[in-house]
């Protein structure tokens, strides 16, 4: 085994295949930043900066194997594409520069697939939703494809 991330769109089965390939697997944002996050308290650049504090900590001191639900991918595309809380080069360059500086991925796992039941196709606002995400994550994942020396494995599921 080795450092891998498991990325793709919402409801694309990330958690699902991070808990065939390892049941301790690891999930960003991780307990004590993910409640924080989620409820609401932080928003904006600021939710940005946790999310890369969270990061850090994982990455100055990896264990020497895991699997990772979410990592560069998914902060591109939600801090960056999505919500524009931060410019997705300058994103990009900070996990260069401090958060891989020292460890790197040895793989990222891309999930690519028709969303699970709870995607209404027929919703014309979920699935414009739905679509945009998808097209930020083939965006993310072609930018650090071109930028970092990480294995990407594309899958559809």
């Amino acid at each position: 085994m080795a450092k891998i991330i498991v990325e793709g769109p919402d409801k694309t089965g990330k958690t699902t295949y991070c808990k065939e390939l390892d049941p301790d697997f690891l999930h960003l944002p991780s307990e004590p930043y993910r409640s924080i996050l989620l409820n609401g308290d932080v928003t904006g650049t600021a939710s940005t900066f946790l999310f890369f504090a969270n990061t850090m900590e994982l990455w100055q001191n990896p264990p020497e194997h895991f699997v990772l639900d979410r990592d560069i991918v998914s902060m591109l595309v939600y801090q960056g594409y999505l919500l524009g809380n931060m410019n997705p080069i300058i994103i990009l360059n900070l996990y260069k520069s401090v958060v891989y500086k020292d460890n790197m991925p040895d793989k990222i796992i891309y999930l690519k697939n028709e969303p699970f039941e709870e995607y209404d196709k027929d919703d014309i606002f979920e699935a414009f939703g739905y679509e945009l995400q998808r097209k930020a994550y083939e965006e993310a994942i072609n930018l650090v494809e071109f930028n970092f020396d990480i294995e990407i494995e594309r899958i559809w599921l």
